[in-house]
Order: structure tokens, then C-alpha cells, then sequence
């Protein structure tokens, strides 16, 4: 199941539960947050497939979960302010945040990657 799909149903669950303040403190609507999982799970489940092969270590998974992450914060942004131009600092926050989530999530989809393998072999 896609993880976008999921997170984007537990999301909507939540909200539901408090009102919906959730998302309006955010500027998000629920029918928006859910697309926006929906879109970012997608796209960055269709990187870390596409890029797979190229994972050889902790450093190369670092890099590709960086690249997955990427979408996911372009949506959000984009969502938030629409497809006004962008200023160097709001450049800067996509590529913090996909270097903090890459560094994150890279390790444990080594691991993912290398039992993947031995249970291929």
C-alpha cells in the first residue's frame, strides 16, 4: 500500500477527530493535505524505485532518500503559497529539509536494501 495513501488517511482520521483545527492552524484543507500525501508518497516512492539500484551503502541511501523527500516538501509548499516565485531561502529550507530527512531515513533503507537481498539470494 502506498505510504502516502496511508498517512494521507490517518491525517484525515485525526482531523476529523479535532474539528479540523489541524489543518486550518496550517493553511492546508483536509481535501488538499490529502493530495498532498497522496502525491508526495507517490513521486517519492516512484524515486526510491527508480534509484534503488544505485544504493551500495549508507551514503548512496542517504542520497536517494534526500531525493524522495524532495517532492514531498515542493508539494507542500506549493500547496501552502501556490506557484508564486520562490526566494532563495525558501531553495535553502527544501534542501535542509531533504539533507535532514535523507540523513534520517537513509540508514534504515540500507538495512531494508540488504535484507531485501539476502532473503534474495
Amino acid at each position: 500500500m502506498n505510504i502516502g495513501v496511508l498517512l494521507g488517511c490517518f491525517s484525515l482520521a485525526i482531523n476529523a477527530a479535532i474539528g479540523g483545527a489541524g489543518f486550518k492552524r496550517f493553511g492546508f484543507t483536509p481535501f488538499s493535505a490529502a493530495v498532498t500525501y497522496f502525491l508526495g508518497g507517490t513521486l517519492g516512492g516512484a524515486i526510491v524505485g527508480l534509484l534503488s539500484p544505485l544504493i551500495r551503502d549508507n551514503y548512496s541511501a542517504a542520497l536517494v532518500a534526500m531525493a524522495a523527500f524532495t517532492p514531498l516538501i515542493v508539494i507542500v509548499r506549493i500547496v501552502n503559497f501556490g506557484g508564486t516565485e520562490w526566494s532563495i531561502g525558501e531553495a535553502l529550507a527544501i534542501c535542509i529539509f531533504a539533507l535532514a530527512m535523507g540523513s534520517l531515513w537513509g540508514p534504515p533503507m540500507w538495512r531494508a536494501h540488504v535484507e531485501k537481498r539476502k532473503k534474495r539470494e
